[in-house]
Parts: C-alpha cells; sequence; structure tokens
C-alpha cells in the first residue's frame, strides 16, 4: 500500500445580514470592509449553506501527484 498525504480545507458558508448607515455607498462599503462583523443584525448567522472540501495538494513519497490552487474573486454589488 501506498501512503498518500492529501491537504484540504473544509468550507461552510454562513450567509449573514450587515447593516451600515452611511452617506453613500462608496463609504457604506469603505465602513463595512473595517469591521464586517461589527454591523450584524443579529450575531447567527442568517443561514449555513452546505459544506465543501476542497483538496489543494496530495503528495505520495514526498512526491506532489495532484495540487490545485483556488483563486478567491470577490464581486460587490
Amino acid at each position: 500500500m501506498n501512503k498518500y498525504v492529501i491537504k484540504f480545507s473544509h468550507v461552510e458558508e454562513s450567509k449573514y445580514t450587515a447593516i451600515v448607515e452611511a452617506e453613500s455607498y462608496e463609504k457604506a462599503m469603505d465602513i463595512f470592509e473595517e469591521s464586517p462583523f461589527d454591523y450584524l443584525e443579529d450575531e447567527e448567522p442568517d443561514s449555513v449553506q452546505g459544506q465543501a472540501f476542497h483538496v489543494s495538494k496530495v503528495t505520495e513519497d514526498g512526491e506532489v501527484v495532484y495540487e490545485k490552487s483556488k483563486e478567491l474573486i470577490v464581486e460587490y454589488r
């Protein structure tokens, strides 16, 4: 039997509602980005979506047999 080392991350998506008072959208986003959890409507998440696993690297005897990076892209609307 071969021994494989599997590096992975466990992701759980939680959705929250934040309420920020500001003079404009740009200022509201600046305030929110500095400390998003300071503006939560409730402490608990609105919902928790399913769980996902992301395998980033697998090695066999120190040799990489699989590797994939994950790029996070964020859009504000």
